[in-house]
Formats: C-alpha cells, sequence, structure tokens
C-alpha cells in the first residue's frame, strides 16, 4: 500500500508572511501542525516554503535617511583609495567585464574605469575573479591564464564560487588510485590534526583545549565522530578576544545585532556559513569561497580529483577536496580578516541585505576588493597546503595496500606518517608572519607532543581495514 501523501499548504503565502515579519518559520509550522492531520515533518515543511521563495533576490542596503545610490556612492568612494593598483587577487565587479591577451599581454578591462595591463615583465596575478552579471573571457585570454598559472574565478550574486578556469590541469591516474583507495578516517583526522595545531598557533585555541581537541581525533573511529570534534572546537575558538567591528560617522543605520561582537559558534551552523548574517562572517565567507577556488586549481596540477573529499561529504557541484585543503588554512585566514575588521571603519551601505528568508548579506564591490588584496593567501601557502593534502592521501592509500598484500608499505611520505603514529607527533603548518615577505611560507614540521603533559596521550590509532 503507498504512503499516504501529508496535507498540502500554501508554500508562496507561508513564504511572503515570513518574509514580511508577520511570523517566523517555527511558529508558522505550529499552526499548520496544528491544523493539519497528516502533517510533514518540519524538514520538510521548510524546505518546501523557501523552494516557494525562490525568486530573483532584491536588497536593502539599510533603512536610512539617504538613499541607496548615496549610499553606494559613499561605499565606493571609501574603498577605492585602500585598493592596490595591481594586487595578486584582481577582482573586477562590471558586468561587462573582460579578459583578453595582446601578444604577450594579459588586459583586464572592467568598466567604466578599471583597465589593468599585465605585460612580459610583470609580476601577473596569481588569480582573477569575476565578481560581475556578466563577463568575457577570450580564448587567448584562457591560454595566457593557463600557461601563467592564474586561476580564473566565478563568483555567484552572493560572492560563492561558482566556477573556475583551471591552470594546467594534469590528470592523475595514480593520484586518484589513492584518492579512492585512502583511508577516509586516517586523511579527515590528518587534516584536522594540521588544524588544531594552526589554530593554537595563531591564538584561536588556547593551548589545554588544543590538547584536548588533537587526543580526542587520536582516538575517533570515524569520519562523523571527527566532525563532532571539529565543531566542538569551532565553538571553543577564539573566545578570548571576539572582534567587533566599528563604524563611520555619518553611516545609515545599523541593525543592533551588527554591533554585537562576532561568534566563533556561529560558524559551527552550516546555515551560518552559507547565509551569513553578521558582517565578519560574510566576509569569512567570501575569503573562503575565493581560496576554494584558487585551491582547485592547485589540487588539479597536481592531478587530484577536486570533487572527492574527506572530511567534507560528496556533494553535487561542490569541490569537497579543496574544502578539506582549506581547513588548515581557516585559522590563518581567520585572524587576518579580524585583523582586517580592526583596521578599517565600515558603513552600513558596505553590506547588503537580501530580501528573502535568509537575511543574508552581500559585500559592496570596492570592499570586497580591499578584503582581497589585504586577506587572501599567498601563492605558496596554498600551493604547499594542496601539496600537505596528496601527500596525506597518498601516504594513507599505500599504507592500506600494504596492508592489503602483506608486504612493507611504501610511497610518498609514508615513513614520516609511520613516525608520527608512533611517537604521536601531529602535523601542523607553520604560518609565518605575513608583514616579512622573506618569511610568507608554509612548511610542514612535526611537533611533539610535551610528555610532561598528562593530558595528551598522543598517537594515532590504526584504523581497521
Amino acid at each position: 500500500m503507498a504512503r499516504p501523501r501529508c496535507d498540502p499548504f500554501d508554500a508562496p503565502a507561508t513564504a511572503a508572511a515570513i518574509d514580511s515579519g508577520e511570523t517566523t518559520a517555527r511558529k508558522a509550522y505550529e499552526a499548520y501542525a496544528s491544523e493539519a492531520a497528516r502533517p510533514y515533518a518540519r524538514s520538510t515543511f521548510e524546505l518546501l516554503w523557501r523552494r516557494a521563495n525562490r525568486r530573483p533576490p532584491t536588497f536593502n542596503p539599510m533603512p536610512a535617511s539617504i538613499d541607496n545610490e548615496d549610499a553606494d556612492a559613499m561605499a565606493e568612494a571609501f574603498w577605492s583609495p585602500l585598493s592596490t593598483v595591481k594586487p595578486r587577487v584582481v577582482v573586477t565587479l562590471s558586468d561587462s567585464a573582460a579578459l583578453r591577451a595582446r601578444g604577450a599581454s594579459l588586459v583586464i578591462f572592467d568598466p567604466p574605469n578599471a583597465s589593468l595591463r599585465y605585460g612580459p615583465g610583470d609580476k601577473h596575478p596569481t588569480a582573477v575573479v569575476m565578481a560581475g552579471y556578466g563577463g568575457m573571457v577570450t580564448i587567448e585570454a584562457m591560454r595566457f591564464c593557463v600557461s601563467h598559472r592564474i586561476a580564473v574565478i566565478a563568483l555567484d550574486w552572493m560572492r560563492d564560487l561558482l566556477s573556475i578556469v583551471q591552470p594546467s590541469p594534469k590528470a592523475s591516474a595514480a593520484t586518484l588510485r589513492a584518492q579512492v583507495l585512502a583511508s577516509p578516517v586516517h586523511v579527515a583526522r590528518t587534516i584536522l590534526r594540521a588544524k588544531f595545531a594552526e589554530a593554537a598557533r595563531v591564538g584561536a585555541l588556547e593551548a589545554k583545549a588544543t590538547l584536548m581537541f588533537l587526543d580526542q581525533a587520536s582516538r575517533a573511529a570515524s569520519v562523523q565522530a571527527l566532525m563532532t570534534i571539529e565543531a566542538q572546537a569551532a565553538r571553543a575558538s577564539w573566545s578570548s578576544a571576539p572582534p567587533q567591528l566599528q563604524w563611520r560617522a555619518g553611516s545609515p543605520r545599523i541593525p543592533a545585532s551588527w554591533k554585537q561582537p562576532w561568534l566563533a559558534r556561529t560558524r559551527a551552523d552550516h546555515r551560518i556559513k552559507r547565509y551569513a548574517a553578521h558582517p565578519i562572517n560574510a566576509m569569512l565567507n567570501a575569503v573562503f569561497a575565493v581560496t576554494a577556488g584558487r585551491l582547485t586549481a592547485h589540487l588539479n596540477a597536481l592531478g587530484a580529483q577536486p570533487a572527492i573529499g574527506f572530511l567534507h561529504a560528496d556533494k553535487n557541484g561542490r569541490f569537497s577536496l579543496a574544502w578539506d585543503a582549506i581547513e588548515p588554512l581557516r585559522p590563518a585566514i581567520e585572524r587576518s580578516v579580524f585583523a582586517f575588521a580592526a583596521r578599517h571603519q565600515f558603513s552600513g551601505a558596505d553590506f547588503l541585505r537580501v530580501k528573502d528568508a535568509t537575511g543574508s548579506l552581500r559585500l559592496h564591490g570596492a570592499l570586497l576588493r580591499v578584503l582581497l588584496a589585504e586577506c587572501a593567501p599567498s601563492h605558496r601557502h596554498l600551493a604547499d597546503a594542496a601539496r600537505f593534502l596528496v601527500e596525506t592521501i597518498e601516504a594513507s592509500s599505500n599504507a592500506l595496500h600494504a596492508q592489503s598484500v602483506g608486504r612493507p608499505p611504501f610511497g610518498l611520505g609514508l615513513e614520516r606518517l609511520h613516525e608520527h603514529r608512533k611517537e604521536g607527533i601531529p602535523d601542523s603548518f607553520r604560518l609565518r608572519s605575513s608583514h616579512s615577505p622573506s618569511q610568507r611560507h608554509l612548511s610542514l614540521i612535526g611537533q611533539k607532543a610535551d610528555n610532561d603533559n598528562p593530558g595528551y596521550s598522543g598517537g594515532d590509532r590504526p584504523e581497521g581495514v
């Protein structure tokens, strides 16, 4: 017998009532469930009214005494002088932006005013981010970007990753097989241990908490358990000095929630990660989206398949492996965004609120330019992060293969892996100060746990095959 259908409800009317503030999602569901004989589950109810609410987004910068055009002009006038002339990450904002190659030069058009030319003797950008509605990339420009390892990244309207033109992609059957055969638990654990060690270095986690999370990660027997530990660490991070934005005089009226200190625990909520309601979350999301696109290019250059992740589950349209590679870099990126927030003053016109159920924020284009110029990780940091992840995958795959055929393990970095399992040494990214150009590099080092500290037992437990 077929399963009975649930009682319908007016999804468009429900969405409109929630948007207008007449009710909330919770109250709307409670009212529906109290009258329906066979109500939908709450998750299905929310899915249906959100689908009914899918329409072109409209924006409301802020309720203020000045109009939107004046507010936009204020934001442009404040941030444009702070933009770097030729940043390492170039951002185009015009709907008619274009990338062209003329001879041995790359020309980037961003009407009405911006036009950049990178000649043979110039230092080329590491990425070009196209954030407008439209744009054009010629075949000659694509060839130029591929040959010079320049990633061309397209963002959607909300500054999230849409697509990427990958420089020098290389297919590697050996690396692809290693991704398929590697232990998800071991790779995910190695990623988190590197992330926790980096979080301790930049001050996101206290030493005692770091040792506790490292110990818990070494004992976790599943990826789900590791994700739970990561969520707990996210709630505990940046607890000592949460950043608070400073607002410019004459700014449009600021919502009260924006004036509250940013809370790290909000990053543990996947809905907030995707639909930022606080300006700092919106800035973090923008930097992470561009970093994910750049890491996708680095992983492809090493022969890895960006869609096959370990800590991040497989999902259509997502480069899960790139988001895995971000994790050890995440604490340093967060610190750079917090420092950016402390250096500058902001206006309500810098953030546009979407008039939909999410209420998420979109960064003003001029702010996006300055943010990426100051906070985007360097090319070397990303290359080392991608190489670290690929080596971890190959080592795990070789170890499992050796156990299955009954012979000594072999392969890249495997001796280091066994040494770490024996001595309890977590891999850690050492991201040195970005203020010194000579120290802008990322190196893998082993940090031996303090044997006098009873809170950390050390060592990975080899998972079963």
